[in-house]
């Protein structure tokens, strides 16, 4: 960019003024190359209720600010070099300089700003947020957090009314995309086949159990379908899985009538079966696996489960393993089983009763009330350990507290060996009563959301225990329950 001298130019100018020539055109070659990637120098944001974040940087492309439907918004963009174009909402480019009004912005309303030289463009994005949009408080993003986008739905109510905010986030808390639901919502990730799921809340059914729904989006987010379980009383919120062959896996507390009597109850008893039930495309049951057959229930009972009898298991996450088998959490029986898929036998349990592991060097001595259970290895499992509902002596020894735990399986010697652990701030006080989830990285950090309990909602550790990442989701004054959240090394930040 700039001017050069013509190599038959012919120059009957004074020495001086031939050196000032030079010297100007040497700045212009030199400070502003064609292939350089246009940007912007400054955004700025009036008229929005409070300020925009995060502050501008070159080289961050995505902002937010909340808005009211009275609002009018001047944006201004600068370009760092004065000949780029810059445009606004699509309007006509302007040299160096756009500046764009917008009246009345509705909910979640996109500003688009590009910055333009020749063929090449760069695009930055204010993202309007709508009033009841909960506050992103982002505390901590040290270098080495994880680059990728999460995916997350808080739940809270208005009035009494439940809702939720689907949203997907990047490091800087800013929503790439945000979709308000006037309803329960749980469980919103990406699948492997690039769909996206999240169950909602249809109501109470005529157990007194709430009932939920699949919903099923591509990846332009528009809803395709909605599915349940088949045959079953109830389709659950906790947890819902594709299969590399196309295969739905649901979770389900299926109501029935059971002999309790073995238990101090009457020989008909409403109870809610744990059931794992796969279904094929064409729409049959090809997989379908019930607590009632595998798990001995006074382990239920003896963790004082409060409910007992609506879902005594309580299965509340299922991860399908490399191999193609099952690894199943029992929340209210204080219980992971590893189950053959597709015989449904039993591969190996930890936890309860008939334990195929003695939990090894672990100074809390048990895990209990557990959500999110992964196998990251072929023996090694990782969950999120709630901390109540256990069936030893913990909460009495140590009080009620929520960690991240992982263990090693010693298959021969019959022992789960203690890694590692966090709890949130080290203290091994913080207690998540209910919800929660924990996610490996590629890099070995961990990532998770604090559910329904403590003063979190997101952090990532490394594998040294260092915070590295933590985040704040609150409605009001109150942190949003978030039960669970995903990185989605597919959606990287840009």
């Amino acid at each position: 960019m700039g001017f050069m001298l013509s190599p038959n130019y012919s120059f009957q100018a004074s020495s001086s003024l031939y050196v000032a020539a030079l010297t100007i055109s040497v700045f212009f070659v030199s400070g502003c190359s064609h292939d350089a990637t246009p940007e912007l120098m400054a955004l700025t944001v009036q008229g929005a209720d409070g300020a925009m974040y995060p502050e501008f940087d070159k080289q961050t492309r995505h902002y937010a600010v909340r808005c009211r439907s009275s609002d009018v918004l001047s944006v201004t963009a600068t370009a760092s070099f004065r000949f780029d174009q810059v445009s606004i909402n699509g309007a006509r480019p302007e040299l160096e300089m756009a500046k764009f009004e917008l009246a009345n912005p509705g909910p979640d309303q996109d500003i688009t700003v590009e910055v333009s030289r020749g063929n090449l463009v760069e695009q930055y994005v204010l993202h309007c947020l709508a009033e009841d949009f909960p506050e992103i408080q982002v505390l901590r993003a040290k270098p080495n957090v994880t680059q990728s986008l999460m995916l997350l739905a808080p739940k809270f109510r208005v009035d009494g009314q439940r809702m939720s905010y689907m949203m997907i986030l990047d490091n800087n808390g800013v929503p790439r995309f945000r979709r308000k639901i006037e309803a329960a919502v749980l469980d919103f990730k990406r699948h492997p086949n690039g769909l996206y799921s999240y169950t909602q809340l249809l109501g109470i059914n005529q157990f007194d159990l709430n009932d939920f729904v699949v919903v099923i989006l591509d990846e332009d987010f528009n809803e395709i379908d909605q599915l349940k379980t088949i045959g079953l009383t109830q389709t659950d919120s906790h947890d819902f899985i594709f299969t590399n062959e196309g295969n739905r896996i649901f979770i389900s507390y299926n109501s029935t009538t059971r002999d309790m009597s073995a238990f101090g109850l009457s020989t008909e008893e409403i109870v809610g079966d744990s059931v794992i039930q796969e279904v094929n495309s064409a729409g049959q049951v090809v997989f379908q696996w019930n607590s009632w057959d595998h798990i001995d229930l006074a382990d239920c009972q003896a963790t004082q489960y409060v409910r007992f009898l609506d879902d005594y298991a309580h299965l509340n996450s299922i991860d399908l393993t490399p191999d193609g088998d099952l690894i199943a959490s029992f929340r209210g029986c204080a219980q992971v089983l590893k189950i053959d898929r597709p015989s449904g036998d039993v591969i190996w349990r930890l936890g309860g009763s008939n334990s195929d592991f003695i939990i090894v060097g672990d100074p809390f001595n048990e895990f209990c009330g557990q959500h999110t259970v992964l196998e990251v290895a072929e023996d090694r499992v990782l969950m999120f350990d709630n901390g109540e509902y256990c069936l030893g002596d913990r909460e009495t020894a140590f009080g009620q507290f929520t960690r991240l735990v992982e263990y090693r399986l010693d298959f021969p010697a019959g022992q789960a060996n203690f890694v590692r652990d966090h709890s949130l701030n080290g203290t091994y006080q913080e207690f998540t009563r209910s919800q929660g989830s924990v996610q490996l990285m590629a890099n070995g950090n961990w990532f998770n959301s604090w559910g329904n309990g403590p003063d979190m909602s997101i952090n990532e550790i490394d594998p040294s225990g260092e915070e590295i990442f933590s985040m704040k989701i609150l409605f009001g004054n109150s942190i949003a329950v978030t039960y669970r959240a995903f990185r989605e090394a597919s959606l990287m930040v840009n």
